[in-house]
């Protein structure tokens, strides 16, 4: 089994997989009124088709352990996630084709309130619960990825084990 450290998320640790947000405590550059700060252009989003854009509810419970036996991507869309009640842990890898490799894998620590764009190809698993029993996951796809554009692969000779 390989363990990998978890890995506080930074917009510069998170780039090579996409963009990151937190949404309650957000950073950068700004324009303030009287009653309002608005952060622009923070997160960029392309799904890639046409296809109505929906919004899920993914709820996971407690993986006591934190082991990741393998993960998806999706070749033609990037996906939102952003986990609502409670801090998560992602384990993901860059985009390279298909090809699941362990080596590659990395684990961050997710806010809660901190949304993720997952750019096209890149590997990941769902969020796992940091401290609780659950953690409710909103996902952003277009309509039915689940169904016609999801790869889903199991490690072949290893578990992947995240550490704090």
């Amino acid at each position: 089994m390989r363990q990998v450290k978890i890995k506080e998320l930074t917009p510069e640790a998170f780039n090579p997989y996409g963009s990151c947000l937190n949404i309650v405590n957000p950073e950068g550059y700004e324009l303030t009124g009287t009653y309002h700060t608005f952060y622009r252009d923070v997160v960029r989003w392309v799904p890639g088709n046409l296809d109505p854009i929906t919004f899920s509810s993914l709820i996971v419970r407690k993986n006591k352990d934190f082991i990741c036996t393998g993960m998806e991507y999706h070749d033609h869309t990037e996906e939102i996630q952003l986990p609502v009640d409670t801090d998560a842990v992602l384990f993901i890898a860059p985009a390279n084709g298909g090809d699941l490799c362990p080596d590659e894998v990395e684990v961050f620590h997710v806010p809660a309130g901190t949304l993720l764009c997952l750019r096209r190809g890149t590997w990941h698993d769902v969020m796992y619960p940091l401290n609780a029993e659950k953690v409710s996951v909103l996902i952003g796809l277009p309509e039915r990825v689940y169904h016609n554009d999801l790869i889903w692969k199991d490690f072949e000779d290893t578990q992947i084990q995240a550490i704090l």
